[in-house]
This record gives C-alpha cells, sequence and structure tokens, in this order.
C-alpha cells in the first residue's frame, strides 16, 4: 500500500497530465501544482541556504506567466515551512531560493542565472523545448496540449537534489 503522500502526488500529478491545457491560465494553473509538488517530492540531500530560512521560497526570475494566481502558493507550506513567492532579475535575488522557476530559460540572462545556482541546493525548473543543456533539473512541456515534466538527473545530482522515485516514475523523460 503506498503512503498517503505518495498517493496524493500521484493523483495530483495524474490529473494535470490528464488534463489538457487549452488556456493559457489553465495551463500555468498546472504548471503551479507541478511547482509544488516539486518542492514535496525532490529535497536538498544536505543543509542548503534555503533550509535556515523561516520561509520556502520559490522564485521566478524574470516574468511571471502564472498571472495573480501564483500567490495562492502563499496559502500553502513545503517542510513546515509557509511558502513566500519572490520575482526578481537579479541574479543574486536567487540565493536562498529552494525552486527557481525560469520561464524563458533560454534567454542570455536566464542562462547565467541558472549557472549560478549550479551546485547549490536549489530546484531549477524551466519551460522549453530545448531541455537538454539548459542546466535545469526540471522542465515543463507541453506535449499533446496536456502539461508534462522532464528530469536532468545529471544537474539535480550536481546540484544536490534528491528526486523520489514515485516522482522520477512520473516523468515524461529522465535524462
Amino acid at each position: 500500500m503506498r503512503s498517503f503522500p505518495v498517493r496524493c502526488l500521484i493523483l495530483c500529478l495524474a490529473l494535470g497530465m490528464a488534463a489538457p491545457a487549452p488556456a493559457q491560465q489553465s495551463e500555468y494553473a498546472v504548471k503551479l501544482a507541478f511547482l509544488f509538488n516539486f518542492g514535496l517530492f525532490a529535497k536538498p540531500t544536505a543543509r542548503s541556504e534555503a533550509a535556515g530560512s523561516t520561509h520556502y521560497d520559490i522564485c521566478l526570475y524574470g516574468e511571471n506567466p502564472f498571472g495573480p494566481s501564483l500567490h495562492r502558493l502563499e496559502e500553502r507550506s513545503i517542510d513546515n515551512r509557509p511558502i513566500r513567492v519572490r520575482q526578481t532579475v537579479v541574479v543574486e535575488e536567487l540565493a536562498g531560493c529552494a525552486i527557481a522557476f525560469f520561464a524563458n530559460a533560454e534567454s542570455p540572462a536566464a542562462r547565467l542565472a541558472i549557472a549560478s545556482l549550479e551546485g547549490r541546493s536549489t530546484i531549477t525548473v524551466s519551460q522549453s523545448d530545448a531541455f537538454e543543456g539548459l542546466g535545469t533539473i526540471f522542465n515543463l512541456v507541453l506535449v499533446e496540449r496536456k502539461v508534462a515534466f522532464e528530469v536532468n538527473l545529471k544537474m539535480a545530482r550536481r546540484n544536490g537534489i534528491g528526486i523520489s522515485s514515485s516522482l522520477l516514475q512520473l516523468a515524461r523523460a529522465v535524462l
């Protein structure tokens, strides 16, 4: 019998992957659910900068494609810490983020920001058709109008992030 958190993950992600995302709003609602679940099922393997914070910081680098619904995450918590959402275009402000999301990960500025997080215990997430070589751990994609995700295990290991086997089983691709 699977544990309750694992069953919840499977249900949440299965619903997200099964739900068509024809409208931008519903696509990004599903992507928000993925961000939250990445925080639940991907963890630093050693003490990280973010672990010492009283908040669980989810940071957006660059634009906010989620709109006002992004702040609904602040009603939740991960690891008994309330989620705090931060948006920035300043690389140094990504320090201490538990999760960093890059809407336009292929831009030169985002590539520099992603590179600055290499080796830190930050869960990095992109949305790109060219995932390999970006340097993020997770990538959100649309496949036949459904949101799916890909995992770069090499980057996860390099950043000291352990990923639940239950989460890996749901990935579209594992590099």
